[in-house]
């Protein structure tokens, strides 16, 4: 069997396994699946407030196994030995989500998230061809601007002790133009480089064991046709980005004020086009997330607390073994959750 199907066979075993023992998975600090897709009553508000940091030097590369970030970013052999030195980066990222119940079963949700990427790199080329070596001083030219802007319609037909159920679609598109020209899929990493078509299915199990819910979630990005600039080369090129599917379990527990979360996911991503000429990028990127939550949202089973909130704290890291052609992701993520 191939690595490639091995990079996609083991993480969903994996994930089989966690659903069907009822394993802790985790949870991302503010869009977790064990509260992303939250509807809340007609009337209310609830809003998310998160900041993340997201520490990058090591990737799971195309030959198997993992290697420094700079193998990630020139995956050409011949190039990459024409290329001195090393390079890291860290990913920042503040977002804003609002999601408003225009009925208890009918919810509006919009993120913007701000996204700064900084580069630690001492590359330099000693090649002579000129486009390769804009390419690689454009690779990692430190960039920040509004990433993707994600609006969502959330319906909820079943909600119910021990069971419930929401579907949503939307519109992502970048809010800046932040990423720069095109320079392959380690360059877009600021946001997507054009709109895409959302849609979430999410299920919701809560077990008769005291305060708890297990969530199964799947999300699809269907990108459409934009142009593009591209590194060394002249105009503008029609480009497609590849179809997303990210897959998600988790479960959270609560014990008095405190939330403790976990959760496993998998994002698989299909090879993107360029000048209507088919990449070599496929992306598989498996990662687990633990989460820490505290607040009064307890107390809204009771009454209504002068202010409803919760705090979140999260850890996600990308496992490399069993990932292909994604950095490793090493984030820490804070995030603060009201309701008004």
């Amino acid at each position: 069997m191939s690595a490639v199907a091995h990079a996609v066979l083991r993480p969903v075993v994996f994930l089989l396994c966690l659903a069907l023992l009822g394993l802790p998975g985790a949870q991302r600090a503010a869009f977790g699946a064990t509260d992303r897709d939250e509807v809340v009553p007609a009337g209310v508000w609830l809003t998310r407030a998160s900041l993340s940091v997201d520490a990058q030097d090591t990737a799971a590369v195309r030959d198997g196994g993992t290697a420094p970030l700079k193998e990630y970013l020139l995956p050409q052999r011949a190039v990459r030995a024409q290329v001195d030195g090393s390079v890291s980066r860290r990913v920042t990222e503040a977002a804003l989500q609002g999601t408003y119940g225009i009925t208890d079963a009918w919810n509006v949700s919009l993120k913007v998230p701000h996204v700064s990427v900084r580069y630690d790199a001492s590359l330099r080329y000693t090649g002579d061809d000129t486009a390769t070596a804009e390419r690689v001083d454009e690779m990692a030219r430190d960039r920040a601007g509004l990433g993707d802007v994600r609006l969502l319609s959330l319906h909820r037909p079943v909600f119910g002790d021990r069971n419930a159920f929401t579907f949503g679609y939307g519109l992502s598109w970048p809010g800046s133009e932040a990423n720069g020209p095109y320079t392959g899929l380690g360059g877009e990493v600021v946001h997507h480089y054009g709109p895409a078509l959302l849609g979430v299915l999410h299920y919701t199990r809560y077990p008769a064991l005291g305060r708890s819910r297990f969530d199964a979630r799947v999300e699809v990005r269907d990108p459409r046709a934009t142009k593009v600039e591209v590194a060394g080369v002249e105009g503008k090129k029609p480009y497609v980005g590849g179809r997303e599917t990210t897959v998600t379990l988790g479960w959270a527990s609560e014990v008095q004020r405190f939330t403790l979360a976990g959760e496993g996911e998998l994002y698989v991503r299909t090879p993107t086009t360029v000048d209507n000429a088919l990449q070599n990028d496929p992306v598989y990127d498996y990662t687990t997330r633990l989460r820490v939550g505290y607040g009064n949202l307890v107390e809204l089973e009771r009454g209504r607390p002068a202010f409803p909130y919760r705090v979140d704290l999260s850890y996600e890291r990308t496992l490399g073994q069993m990932s292909f052609n994604t950095p490793l992701h090493n984030r820490v993520s804070l995030s603060l959750l009201t309701y008004f």
